[in-house]
């Protein structure tokens, strides 16, 4: 999988991180090409907006840098995000998107990050 190296969140993800976002990727792919439902994995990685709203917990990544999992701005809901788009955005203080270097995803489903997210924001 050939991922652009200039993208500054792809260089904060560990080896390992990455390569579990390309395998993850690529189990649930081929399964939805079969006509089967995607496998649930753990969060991966978390990224955020230092100066604001905007947290992105990921599971998967395609080979054009498309990343799936939880999204929580101001609603939270599952779908798709460009890290080359998150790399690009420029928010206060010229800061941009960062990674959360000390989030353990490690037994933590998006459903029950989602459901717990939801509750906290009633």
């Amino acid at each position: 999988m050939q991922i652009k190296s200039s993208n500054k969140l792809l260089n904060a993800l560990t080896k390992e991180e990455l390569e579990t976002l390309k395998s993850n990727f690529e189990v649930n792919d081929a399964l939805i090409q079969k006509g089967l439902n995607p496998k649930a994995f753990d969060i991966v990685v978390k990224f955020f907006n230092p100066t604001g709203i905007g947290t992105w917990h990921l599971t998967e990544l395609s080979p054009d840098g498309i990343a799936f999992g939880l999204c929580d701005l101001v609603d939270v809901e599952l779908g798709y995000v460009s890290l080359e788009e998150l790399a690009s955005l420029k928010l206060r203080s010229s800061l941009g998107i960062e990674k959360d270097r000390y989030f353990s995803g490690k037994g933590l489903s998006l459903s029950s990050l989602s459901k717990k997210l939801r509750e906290e924001n009633k």
